[in-house]
């Protein structure tokens, strides 16, 4: 068996598009893949709530990938946004996080409970306990 180098990727300050390959976004006990047509938008384009929950560190990439290192659009940066969103709430986070970083663009007192489940990786059983303490926890801060 050999040991194949880890591949140092991209400044991720910076903002990129993955043309071919693969870049991995390291953070503190959560990453990002970009694959293909992805663009990451640079840690300066990222809203707090996310940086708070990535925590991004440096990215690694697999041998062949091609970058495009441009000033990507409003849109561009919009959707690399929204992937490293997406890709955070299925992450190893613990679900109470992951219910609040959904909370930052949904209500999620009104939403199914088993969509809820679906859209953080969980299931309907677990996600009924999580919700009980979510809610609780609302409850007492619109009380104080």
């Amino acid at each position: 068996m050999s040991y194949t180098r880890a591949i140092l990727g991209p400044d991720i300050d910076e903002p990129f598009t993955v043309l071919t390959g693969l870049v991995v976004v390291h953070g503190d006990g959560e990453s990002v893949t970009l694959t293909p047509g992805c663009t990451w938008p640079g840690v300066v384009h990222l809203p707090l709530y996310l940086l708070d929950a990535l925590q991004p560190g440096e990215a690694e990439e697999i041998p062949g990938t091609t970058l495009l290192a441009h000033t990507p659009t409003p849109r561009e940066i919009e959707f690399g946004v929204a992937l490293v969103h997406a890709q955070l709430l299925r992450g190893r986070r613990c679900l109470d996080d992951r219910v609040r970083l959904l909370a930052h663009d949904v209500d999620v007192a009104h939403v199914n409970q088993t969509t809820l489940a679906a859209v953080l990786a969980s299931t309907r059983e677990t996600m009924s306990k999580v919700l009980r303490s979510y809610r609780r926890a609302v409850h007492q801060q619109d009380a104080a």
